[in-house]
């Protein structure tokens, strides 16, 4: 995932639930800004382009494409996409600052993010996705290097110095660290790896932020 197709936009955020092709037509309805592969623009839609076509592909729901290749074969139990419409057990309420006192955040159904934000689930879930995929569980050899490269565009330049394919690159320590972040009403994530030194080797990093409460739940894997 590179963002480079061409910095179309348009999933739109709101109350009521979007099916996926509804989420794909809304896109449609915008014009690509720029030729694809000449320009790189990070965008949600992008993201959600990219979880149709797995199902177009697949010819399975996102949600059975994600569970069958990912949740089930790494153990997590507790993540899952998000449905306003079901009862998930533990699902935690968000919070807004408004006139400096704490409410309960405006209500918003995800629904449109489901290829770039749709899911739920917990920090120790999220950890079990980035230990399995570096052991490479659910990624080849190939893949995983591929990941991690720079991806260049038609005029042979690197897309992004701090980019590669799903990850922002850190440079730490002389070492180069991936991590992400991604943010909903009332909540944030981030999940990094870091190299530490050669003794302690390295470790992957998830965070937890109540931005309104100004409160950081991290969690570390070796």
């Amino acid at each position: 995932m590179a963002h480079t197709g061409g910095g179309q936009w348009g999933s739109g955020l709101g109350p009521e639930y979007i099916a996926p092709r509804e989420v794909v037509e809304r896109i449609g309805k915008n014009l690509i800004k720029y030729e694809p592969d000449t320009k790189y623009e990070y965008t949600t839609s992008g993201y959600n382009l990219l979880g149709a076509a797995i199902e177009e592909v697949s010819g399975k729901s996102f949600d059975d494409y994600l569970r069958e290749n990912i949740f089930r074969p790494l153990e997590m139990n507790d993540t899952r996409m998000n449905s306003e419409r079901e009862l998930i057990p533990n699902r935690v309420r968000t919070y807004e600052r408004v006139d400096g006192r704490i409410k309960p955040a405006p209500f918003v159904d995800v629904s449109t993010r489901f290829g770039g934000g749709g899911l739920i689930g917990t920090i120790p879930d999220l950890l079990k996705w980035a230990r399995g995929v570096d052991a490479g569980k659910i990624l080849s050899p190939a893949s995983l290097d591929l990941m991690y490269t720079h991806h260049a565009l038609k005029n042979g330049r690197y897309a992004a110095l701090d980019y590669v394919l799903g990850w922002w690159y850190l440079a730490l320590n002389g070492q180069w660290s991936p991590w992400h972040g991604g943010a909903q009403i009332g909540t944030s994530t981030m999940l990094g790896g870091f190299h530490m030194n050669l003794t302690r080797g390295y470790i992957m990093l998830a965070v937890y932020t109540d931005q309104i409460l100004n409160r950081c739940e991290p969690t570390m894997h070796s």
